[in-house]
């Protein structure tokens, strides 16, 4: 069910339980990654400007504006007109990967339009606020927290949760960090924008207000047609 912002409020008060929780992810769900993905990617493209005949798609990539960076680099070059070249294909996810699950690259993520004010809404109604994401402590831990509190998110007592190691996995995480704060007499909503998670939550736990967060995701699953879906905090 298609929904918006005034929907998810109404939603977060229809509950008369004396406690409500409200779960979020991160990426792509509270941030918006396109500033870290391009960052990592123009860093790429000059640090192998000499590399062969890379150098126009280098200076191609340097010079593109990403508006809103898909899940895949792939996807976000192709969308530019500009090719996957074999120096590309060799070398960028190495490149990547190392820095994309960093303490110093989370620092570029940009908050997503409107989600600090609902955010604030939700604290001011006593709604506890927890941050559920699959980024893990040891790599981004610190530079998240540090994040988070510049941006205005853990202010008021939100909680942050991280997955203590990188090889755990995000759903089976999440699912137990829900069921740890699940009891009789909680309302419990989750936000997410990846369907795997939505969907493993909604399979295991159907009373959770389930909450897919339709922006950038891998597409790895589509989400259950019992799921709410949001495509934006901004109020309309």
């Amino acid at each position: 069910m298609q929904i918006d912002i005034n929907y998810l409020k109404d939603l977060a008060l229809s509950s008369k339980s004396k406690e409500k929780i409200i779960f979020f992810d991160l990426d792509s769900t509270i941030y918006d990654l396109t500033n870290r993905q391009a960052t990592i990617l123009k860093e790429f493209s000059k640090a192998y400007l000499g590399e062969g005949d890379f150098s126009p798609i280098a200076q191609r990539i340097i010079a593109a504006d990403f508006q809103r960076f898909p899940f895949y680099a792939e996807d976000a070059l192709k969308e530019k007109g500009i090719p996957i070249h074999p120096v590309f294909k060799k070398y960028f996810y190495a490149f990547w990967y190392e820095r994309f699950f960093s303490n110093e690259y989370v620092a570029h993520d940009l908050l997503e339009d409107g989600i600090l004010e609902f955010v604030e809404w939700l604290v001011d109604r006593d709604i506890k606020v927890v941050y559920l994401t699959g980024r893990d402590m040891p790599r981004m831990g610190e530079g998240t927290q540090q994040k988070l509190l510049r941006d205005g998110l853990l202010q008021k007592g939100e909680q942050l949760l991280l997955k203590p190691n990188s090889s755990m996995i995000d759903k089976e995480y999440k699912l137990d960090m829900v069921r740890s704060y699940f009891a009789e007499g909680k309302q419990v909503m989750f936000i997410d924008n990846e369907a795997s998670n939505s969907n493993y939550i909604w399979q295991h736990m159907p009373d959770v207000i389930n909450v897919f967060y339709d922006t950038v995701h891998s597409g790895s699953e589509e989400p259950n047609e019992n799921l709410f879906v949001l495509s934006s905090f901004i109020h309309k």
